[in-house]
């Protein structure tokens, strides 16, 4: 059997939308005039293929961020202040007169050696300048006879000497030293009640601390009696 051609299938898809066409237009014709231009209307508003656009976006332009300028910092010098603060101010220099202080190791100072006795103490105090040497207790002149106070002086040194009262004599009395009238610095032997008032108005002294107090002073040292 031999074969026939067969038509293409472009023309056939022609063909078929040809009659299709036919077929509508003469159905669109077939209808009362009023819907057929309703439907004509209809097909005139309303696209008869949808295009979809492509639409290539404009590439907006970046905008150039221009950086803010950084400003130049320049230090400013602030000048200390010419004054402390209150909290740590020094304290004012003192414009008056030094204060005398309300106690003073000495009631007199002397420039050399001198011999301070303390009638309240029993104490007597040899002394070069403000630097004590010695110390020794003593016993002065009881409350009938006692020792005079002020200030005086050595007047004379006597190695032994003899001494007599109303009620006593005493013989080879050591290491004597006068500074008052009768009244003198001097060694004792009879008695060793030393810290205690036991003598007519002389100020007794240890025979041992005597010695050593006669060749340390000097006629005209200076010796301060107070209580």
């Amino acid at each position: 059997m031999a074969k026939g051609n067969r038509p293409s299938a472009p023309l056939t898809v022609i063909t078929t939308l040809g009659l299709l066409i036919i077929l509508a237009g003469s159905a669109l014709w077939a209808l009362p005039e009023e819907q057929r231009t309703t439907v004509l209307a209809g097909f005139a508003s309303s696209p008869t293929a949808t295009q979809t656009a492509v639409t290539t976006p404009t590439a907006s332009p970046t905008p150039t961020i221009k950086p803010s300028p950084i400003p130049s910092w320049t230090p400013t010098f602030t000048p200390a202040p010419t004054h402390r603060p209150a909290s740590i101010s020094s304290p004012p220099t003192p414009t008056g007169p030094s204060p005398t202080p309300t106690e003073t190791p000495f009631p007199l100072v002397f420039h050399g050696r001198w011999i301070d006795v303390n009638l309240t103490h029993q104490q007597l105090v040899a002394f070069e300048r403000e630097e004590v040497l010695r110390v020794t207790l003593v016993s002065t002149g009881k409350s009938r006879t006692p020792t005079p106070t002020g200030l005086y002086n050595i007047q004379t040194k006597l190695r032994y000497d003899d001494m007599r009262g109303p009620d006593y004599y005493l013989r080879n009395v050591p290491y004597v030293m006068y500074f008052h009238k009768g009244y003198a610095l001097h060694g004792t032997y009879w008695h060793t009640n030393f810290g205690s008032p036991a003598s007519h108005g002389c100020v007794n002294l240890p025979t041992s601390e005597a010695e050593w107090l006669y060749q340390w002073a000097s006629v005209g040292t200076p010796v301060y009696i107070h209580e």
